[in-house]
């Protein structure tokens, strides 16, 4: 989902109070803005999801809009810390299996790979999840 655009899959999250939920996301969108790329890197990624909830497993029913609102608040906020966490393993590693670089070269004039390789590091990464379940097919 970080990496590109998404028609059908599965994510399974484990949220508070010992609940799973099952998405099958039938559609999502990635979209990558990366400025000052050679100055003072800023890396902005927004993911846009349609999906149904295929299972849980939660002593918390979801009926209503207002339900099912909330467990899109929770999914939402729990692909984000994921993403980081991701995303911080490979800052780690030294890794770059998203592409990051390539998009920041991509998009700026006078791209220095050297330069970016040093400032990139310590470049704030912000993830934006927006979920939208479009059906709610639960089973209990």
């Amino acid at each position: 989902m970080l990496y590109e655009n998404v028609k059908m899959g599965d994510y399974e999250a484990s949220l508070e109070n010992n609940q799973h939920v099952v998405l099958e996301t039938i559609k999502s969108n990635v979209d990558y803005r990366i400025t000052n790329s050679m100055t003072n890197p800023v890396i902005k990624i927004k993911v846009q999801m349609s999906a149904f909830v295929n299972e849980t497993v939660s002593s918390v029913e979801y009926h209503t809009k207002s339900d099912i609102e909330k467990l899109e608040r929770l999914l939402e906020k729990d692909l984000t810390e994921k993403g980081q966490q991701m995303i911080k393993q490979f800052k780690e590693q030294e890794i770059d299996p998203l592409g990051i670089a390539d998009r920041a070269r991509s998009q700026t004039r006078g791209w220095k790979s050297d330069k970016w390789e040093q400032l990139y590091p310590n470049a704030p990464v912000q993830i934006n999840f927006t979920l939208d379940i479009i059906e709610s097919g639960i089973s209990y």
